[in-house]
């Protein structure tokens, strides 16, 4: 049953996600967004444009061709995003590219476009498209980028990047080379025939870069030979240009902090056509996007501009007539793929010229197997149409809410019923998070979910009415509604979840010594009377006591406890399981809860593991201080190996007597987002001089609050080793900071992780000192990795290094080396 719950949920919504994301906003449309949608409704013309990552694509691009050429547009992102940091929150990996699923789809749905992905992970910055390329498992990449040109259907592609490097990132390159072989593969019936059930060969028309100017200049390509499109145009009905549109949308890159200024004026864009039918200027020659295109066709245009010809925003129920007429000459013109996307549009506007709002609402947000939810059916007509509710009925389970009834104007219908979930009903979760990834790529077994954005919710509602004759049927996944009181209502899906998980307090704990510590563990229940026993399961070289009873009388209580953990005498790295016992069965997951304002309330079930480190670590000092930056999680990391940490505010900057300290440290791009530090750098430069260390983590060199970093001069750039294991050779190797109070060496650099580190400075004044020199293969070694400088009477250091990455990821000896940092002061 299992697999049927989960391909029913699947081949309801299957055929356009993106609007069904944008319909559970119940966010109506606009006069302009209407007219806009009417516009398009008469243009059977699309493209894919394709890249590697969140914040790759044109946004100004994608909303003039959704927009102003009123094309079905789809932006294809190999990765969601994975590698990248997250400036926002300290999710990292796998959960930064959630919350970059979810930004993209919000920018989708501004802009008039569709969002797609591959199973390809990002796994960081490289300068190799051959690396990428074998990371990923070309094949697989390459199969997925052909599904999802076979389901869209194309009729032109449009790259970001070219194949000859001019992207700067070797995904960014291995992207366009993906592309390009797409192209010619998605047409061929020997090439990935196990697609072939559920799609067809499908061959697009051309294949574009959409270049820039240098680029081209750069090429000795003539900009004037080149289709060209401006899309900085004015759209009136919009009141805006598409680049101010772009700028909206690029902007819901937060997690990115891309914040983007709006351009005014005309702002050309250049395509190179790189193969498919010759083009003479318009990327659409020869290529028909009308309705006869589909054949019987003409009809559905000649109604669909009728009804423009009414369009009236005070009376939008006049156009209704025509839009039925057209819905129906649909449906006379049997099945394909452009029909499936226009009936469904079609469908989204005749809601909108009726008045009609329908929804399903449950009485809670989360829900387990087995459980029962009041579920509540709603639908309320204002037009003077006669709209009769044929019917309301649950999907999974089936449940029949109600018989046909006719709606009175303006006069809400309610049902409602209590609905049991099946007890074999399917957990909440990302859909490419559901099983361990394999390397380079999510581990996805069902061939239609390959290229989606996000899996449907579980809970779906269909409604079928009937509108002057004319039966048109609507899904809606089931959401929770709550009343936020500064911003109002606000709405999410229900979310399946275990009856009871388990959740550690941190995701690392690290043993200097071999002296046990307490580890905390937090039992929740999502259903009332959850009674049971929490358990840690550890290998056999780490003890850790027995287990202890939970009793949780109330939904979503919570009740921790304390567990000792006891380490080997020697280094070694393990995985402790948290197991929580509850009516017979075994709990062992982590509820993770997304909550950022800008996108939908994401949950995420995780395996409830900590990983244990025992690392012999001397260190000496005990009070610090802390800049926290951007996605930082290093405060946590130093507490769990003996250090007291104090988070410094900005008042703490200004007032705080900072010799307390025995250190200082700043957290990444500080000096990127700490404004204040423009000011209060000096008192952190008086602190060193009288005898503080102060350490500097990486910052980027764009948007300095202030240049003064150091007490001397250091000029930042690009500068990166991307190689995780890449040689790093000691320049000095008397130096303290690898002597004391830990011995340093090439050991120490084993098992990091996605890089070694990045924006390292190239220019520095003669005070300060290089301690370490590597390069990635085939360039020059670089030392601006650390840099070390005494000054007055403490110490200074700057470093590039990955510390954000590898203290969190447990690497025992990226915590060496930051302890020997933090005590660098003599």
């Amino acid at each position: 049953m299992l697999s049927s719950i989960r391909r029913a949920v699947v081949i309801i919504t299957t055929v356009s996600l993106c609007q069904n994301f944008l319909y559970a906003q119940n966010k109506p449309m606009d006069a302009a967004e209407l007219y806009s949608a009417l516009q398009k409704l008469n243009k059977l013309g699309s493209v894919l444009y394709f890249a590697a990552h969140p914040d790759d694509e044109n946004n100004a691009l994608l909303a003039y061709f959704a927009r102003e050429m009123n094309l079905r547009t789809g932006y294809l992102s190999l990765t969601r995003g994975d590698g990248g940091q997250n400036l926002i929150g300290n999710e990292k990996g796998a959960l930064i590219g959630l919350i970059r699923t979810q930004e993209l789809l919000k920018a989708r749905g501004m802009e008039g476009a569709e969002q797609f992905f591959s199973r390809a992970i990002d796994f960081g910055y490289t300068k190799s498209e051959k690396e990428t390329l074998e990371f990923w498992d070309h094949e697989k990449v390459l199969a997925d980028a052909v599904f999802v040109i076979r389901q869209f259907r194309p009729d032109i592609i449009v790259t970001r990047f070219p194949t000859t490097g001019e992207g700067g990132h070797g995904q960014h390159t291995a992207s366009a080379i993906i592309a390009e072989e797409a192209f010619e593969a998605a047409g061929d019936f020997d090439r990935f025939p196990e697609q072939l059930p559920y799609v067809s060969p499908w061959q697009p028309k051309r294949l574009f870069w959409n270049a820039w100017e240098q680029a081209l200049l750069a090429k000795g390509i003539d900009a004037s030979e080149t289709p060209v499109l401006d899309v900085g145009i004015y759209n009136s009905t919009l009141g805006k240009s598409y680049t101010e549109l772009g700028a909206e949308s690029r902007s819901e890159h937060k997690s990115q902090a891309m914040g983007t200024a709006k351009h005014f004026g005309e702002y050309p864009n250049y395509f190179v056509q790189l193969k498919g039918l010759p083009v003479r200027r318009d990327l659409f020659d020869d290529i028909d996007t009308s309705w006869r295109r589909i054949p019987g066709g003409e009809k559905v245009e000649l109604h669909i501009q009728n009804a423009l010809s009414k369009f009236d925003p005070q009376n939008r129920q006049a156009m209704l007539p025509d839009l039925l007429t057209a819905y129906k000459a649909m449906q006379d013109l049997g099945k394909s793929t452009w029909l499936d996307y226009k009936k469904d549009a079609l469908a989204g506007i005749i809601r909108e010229c009726a008045g009609l709002h329908f929804a399903a609402f449950a009485s809670d947000f989360a829900i387990v197997p087995g459980g029962e939810i009041a579920i509540t059916a709603m639908a309320v007509a204002r037009c003077d149409y006669q709209i009769n509710l044929e019917k309301a009925e649950m999907l999974q389970p089936s449940v029949e809410f109600t018989a046909q009834t006719v709606l009175s104007k303006n006069t809400p219908y309610t049902q409602q019923r209590h609905i049991t979930i099946p007890e074999n009903m399917p957990y909440s979760q990302p859909y490419w998070l559901a099983e361990i990834p394999q390397a380079g790529v999510y581990t996805v077994e069902d061939q239609a979910l390959i290229g989606q954005p996000q899996l449907p919710s579980w809970l779906q509602m269909r409604f079928v009415f009937t509108i002057d004759g004319t039966e048109i049927p609507y899904t809606k996944p089931v959401q929770y509604k709550w009343l936020d009181q500064r911003d109002g209502e606000k709405f999410g899906d229900v979310v399946v979840v275990p009856p009871v998980t388990v959740q550690f307090d941190e995701k690392v704990h690290v043993f200097s010594t071999a002296d046990p510590a307490e580890i905390r563990v937090t039992v929740k229940s999502n259903v009332a009377q959850a009674t049971g026993e929490v358990k840690l399961v550890a290998p056999a070289k780490w003890q850790v006591s027995s287990g202890q009873k939970f009793d949780l009388a109330a939904k979503y209580a919570e009740q921790s406890f304390l567990f000792t953990v006891q380490p080997p005498h020697a280094a070694d790295i393990a995985t402790i399981s948290a197991i929580a016992f509850f009516q017979g069965q075994q709990y062992n997951r982590t509820q993770i809860t997304i909550d950022y304002e800008h996108i939908p309330v994401q949950t995420v079930l995780q395996a409830a593991e900590l990983k244990n480190v025992r690392v012999p670590l001397e260190r000496r000092k005990k009070l610090l201080g802390y800049i926290a930056g951007a996605g930082d999680e290093i405060p946590a990391n130093l507490r769990s190996i003996g250090y007291e940490v104090t988070m410094l505010s900005e008042t703490d900057l200004e007032k705080t007597d900072l010799s307390q300290f025995d250190a200082i440290i700043a957290g990444v791009r500080v000096y990127n987002t700490r404004p204040e530090l423009k000011q209060k750098n000096t008192r952190l430069m008086d602190y060193v001089k009288n005898g503080g260390t102060y350490v500097v983590q990486y910052n980027t060199s764009y948007a300095l609050v202030t240049e003064a970093i150091g007490p001397y001069p250091i000029t930042l750039s690009h500068d990166r080793i991307t190689l995780e294991d890449a040689p790093m050779a000691f320049l000095d190797k008397e130096h303290p900071v690898f002597n004391r109070p830990n011995k340093i060496t090439s050991e120490d650099f084993s098992g990091w992780v996605q890089e070694r580190g990045l924006y390292f400075p190239n220019k520095w004044d003669t005070h300060y000192q290089p301690l370490l020199a590597g390069n990635d293969p085939g360039e020059a070694p670089t030392k601006g990795s650390l840099l070390y400088s005494a000054y007055g009477k403490g110490v200074f250091i700057y470093t590039g290094l990955s510390f954000f990455r590898e203290l969190p990821a447990g690497v025992p000896g990226a915590y060496r080396l930051f302890v020997n940092l933090i005590e660098a002061a003599k």
